[in-house]
């Protein structure tokens, strides 16, 4: 055989003995090492780690965090859950009864992740330690609980409220478990009835099989430690957590790749009106500046989206009272100039801005407090829609602590405002009091023909106003509608829209989180890994 055949051959066999080698060896690897990092990253993905700070507490009563208040729901139930509409789903509560400014409640058979059964002195000390917190204190503050027998619970209001079952979402846990050390001495959270108990060796939240509504999926939840804004951005941007929520406050959306789900709050941005100004004590001219606000747009461009424009007083996410529209939630030009023309503001100068009857162009002073992003957007959006309808609006942008001295001091005209409601809606509190700066007016505080008791107080109201409807209303003397009506009729200050809340949260867990009012993580144990 020819030399050069025969090494041809050989060079051919050792290049093709190389080649399966070759094969071979990384055939083999995959199989017999770890994960690929494609693999590491799609476990890593679908495994739910949620933000908490180590530092806090995660019994609901005492965390001081954000993320450890809204994490400890995972821990306690409450007797009933609102949802999105602010209707109360029962969890603890079997059934419930209002009466006379009581709330029946009675109690499943429940038992605690210890195998105790939950009784009607669990929810009473619970309800103690919940009155005497700062996240539940306003809330509560004017309930008192006592035992009707071992699973019945009367919840008692000083003042009538026929939506009261709303206020009783607090968390419930085990008596006398307040402040539960392990064996060595570290504050460990206090045995609850929940989805979920917390290891705090491994720092997981493993799940209560034994949970008594339904089965829980996801079996282990990782907890990232956050204990700053900073480190919580940080393990937002990268990925590291599956979900993070902002109430919006400061009206930053929080950056994370997924889907960003919006929830209802109770927070009503509105303009606050001086009634005791000349210039504004004629309902009229409240009406023409409600009229000429365009909301949608507020909603949109004001706040990003994140909120829902107002029409009527309360939000429009509450099934008791959003199919009543009597506030128009887009600008009326046409309506805006029939108030006016009513008034006597016939006239307008060369510039289109209407003149009163003392010649003088229709100005009034906005105030707002010029760091909120938001207020200031939308300080600029009122001016701008009240220009199209010839009205003057002079924006007065100013510190907080100006602006608060200002509204104490009665020093305004109009200012961009935002209270946070009950989640019943309870506005009485409001309608009789000064929490609305510059409402009610002087004249509008003579009592005339309504009376009504609230907080413990008799108290009497002129039979034409908003605040007499809603006494009617809370006593069960006429419907919500009517009540609303009344409202849009005199508007003491004027609704824009109702904040929202946010979660941004990774795409895989998106389907299974049900973000509800009481619960920002309500549904994220039906997660299935796979």
């Amino acid at each position: 055989m020819n030399t050069c055949v025969i090494i041809t051959r050989i060079i051919c066999c050792v290049t093709v003995l190389m080649m399966l080698c070759s094969c071979s060896a990384g055939d083999s690897l995959p199989a017999q090492s770890a994960p690929s990092q494609t693999e590491n990253a799609a476990t890593a993905v679908n495994t739910v780690c949620l933000p908490y700070s180590k530092k806090d507490s995660l019994n609901p009563y005492k965390a001081e965090t954000k993320q450890n208040f809204e994490l400890s729901k995972l821990l306690f139930d409450p007797l009933i859950k609102l949802n999105d509409s602010f209707e109360p789903e029962l969890f603890i509560a079997e059934d419930y009864q209002y009466a006379d400014k009581k709330c029946t409640v009675k109690l499943k058979k429940v038992k605690f992740t210890d195998g105790t059964v939950l009784t009607a002195d669990d929810v009473i000390y619970s309800f103690n330690a919940a009155k005497e917190s700062v996240n539940y204190k306003k809330q509560l503050n004017s309930m008192s609980a006592s035992a009707a027998d071992g699973s019945t619970v009367v919840f008692t209001l000083s003042y009538s409220d026929p939506n009261m079952i709303n206020l009783l979402d607090f968390p419930i846990f085990k008596s006398g478990t307040a402040d539960l050390k392990d064996e060595n001495n570290r504050s460990v959270p206090p045995i609850g009835c929940g989805r979920y108990t917390l290891d705090s060796e491994t720092q997981k939240l493993t799940a209560n099989n034994d949970y008594y509504k339904n089965p829980i999926n996801a079996q282990s939840i990782s907890l990232i430690d956050c204990p700053d804004d900073d480190s919580l951005a940080h393990y937002s941007v990268s990925g590291t957590i599956s979900s993070v929520y902002s109430d919006m406050s400061d009206n930053n959306v929080p950056k994370k790749s997924g889907e960003y789900i919006k929830s209802a709050t109770t927070n009503l941005v509105f303009v606050g009106v001086n009634c005791n100004n000349s210039k504004l004590s004629d309902e009229r001219v409240r009406l023409a500046l409600s009229s000429a606000m365009d909301r949608t747009q507020i909603s949109a461009e004001g706040y990003y989206g994140y909120a829902e424009p107002a029409y009527n007083v309360f939000s429009p996410n509450w099934s008791l009272s959003n199919s009543t529209q009597s506030i128009n939630f887009i600008q009326n030009i046409e309506q805006t100039v029939a108030y006016f023309d009513s008034i006597g503001y016939n006239d307008t100068d060369s510039d289109g801005f209407r003149l009163d009857n003392n010649g003088k162009r229709v100005s009034y002073t906005l105030m707002y407090n010029e760091n909120n992003t938001a207020r200031v957007a939308t300080a600029k959006l009122i001016a701008a829609q009240l220009k199209k309808c010839g009205i003057e609006i002079i924006l007065n942008g100013v510190g907080y602590a100006d602006y608060t001295q200002n509204l104490s001091s009665g020093n305004f005209e109009l200012y961009i405002g935002e209270i946070k409601l009950d989640k019943s809606f309870y506005i009485l509190n409001i309608l009789n009091s000064t929490v609305i700066a510059g409402y009610p007016s002087k004249a509008a505080e003579q009592p005339d023909s309504v009376q009504t008791e609230n907080n413990g107080q008799n108290e009497q109201y002129r039979q034409d106003t908003a605040a007499a409807m809603f006494a009617n209303y809370y006593s069960g003397n006429t419907e919500i509608e009517a009540a609303l009506s009344a409202f849009a009729a005199e508007m003491p200050f004027i609704p824009l829209c109702y904040r929202c809340g946010v979660t941004a949260v990774s795409g895989w867990l998106a389907p299974s989180l049900k973000v509800s009012v009481s619960d920002i993580y309500n549904g994220i144990e039906s997660y299935k890994l796979g």
